[in-house]
């Protein structure tokens, strides 16, 4: 890996953890660069030029520099704070979720691009407060597994192709829905009808500004939330997300 290497990325600060009195140890998910972990010595002490780049949630053009493959930010220059989010409680959290979704995840120093952008977007629609925030927190997961590289099949069915379907279901084993004639075949799976594919298609592929003003039934969008986290955890191998407890704690679906 290169050393004494400077380097030019925009990032967004994750996880921000105070060290001992004045310094901090920061998780930045970067355009360029990945998911890198930093020290900054002193980045709490008075008139730190580091202080406000190194808050959570922070997202800033940076100067990394990289030295015996450990990374320092030599400047940072703020594009948004994301100040707002802590003025409705519901959005901040659910930007504990995407990070806690990145940091357990995103392996560190795997460039993603495609991955930076959507996590950039959804906190540009938290911050404008203009979409249910559970709808986004859904919308996220979704987008995000399927960047992955586990992008569910809501076409036809996984098993036999078929696009004729009597009885609708989706399997987290397969990937994707099943045909009623399929069900012998597999062991895991959960009913589904036509709305609730249709609304998992418009999460899917939808833009987070067409959320704006979808009604959705309360119990739908319970069921369509449990099937997507489900789906979620199958495919990451995670057991829980915490921040995702703490988000039910408060505000419920």
């Amino acid at each position: 890996m290169d050393t004494n290497k400077i380097i030019e990325t925009k990032g967004i600060v994750l996880r921000s953890t105070r060290y001992k009195e004045s310094s901090r140890i920061i998780d930045l998910f970067t355009n360029s660069r990945g998911r890198v972990n930093i020290f900054v010595s002193g980045a709490l002490r008075p008139n730190n030029s580091l202080m406000l780049v190194t808050e959570k949630y922070v997202e800033s053009d940076f100067q990394l520099e990289l030295n015996k493959n450990n990374y320092y930010i030599k400047s940072g220059q703020i594009r948004n704070s994301n100040l707002d989010l802590g003025k409705n409680p519901e959005n901040f959290l659910v930007g504990e979720i995407i990070s806690e979704v990145i940091l357990l995840t995103m392996p560190e120093n795997l460039v993603d691009e495609t991955i930076y952008d959507l996590t950039i977007k959804t906190f540009e629609i938290l911050r404008s407060n203009t979409v249910t925030p559970s709808l986004v927190r859904i919308g996220f997961l979704i987008k995000y597994i399927s960047l992955l590289g586990f992008k569910p099949n809501l076409s036809s069915c996984t098993h036999c192709g078929t696009k004729k379907f009597r009885g609708l279901y989706f399997s987290n084993e397969i990937g994707g829905i099943l045909c009623e004639k399929c069900l012998e075949s597999i062991q895991d799976y959960g009913k589904l009808n036509k709305s609730d594919l249709e609304f998992m298609l418009f999460l899917l592929y939808k833009k987070y500004e067409d959320y704006k003003g979808l009604d959705i039934n309360k119990d739908q969008m319970i069921r369509i939330e449990n099937i997507i986290y489900n789906y979620f955890l199958y495919n990451t191998e995670l057991i829980e997300l915490e921040s995702r407890k703490k988000y039910f704690k408060l505000f419920g679906i």
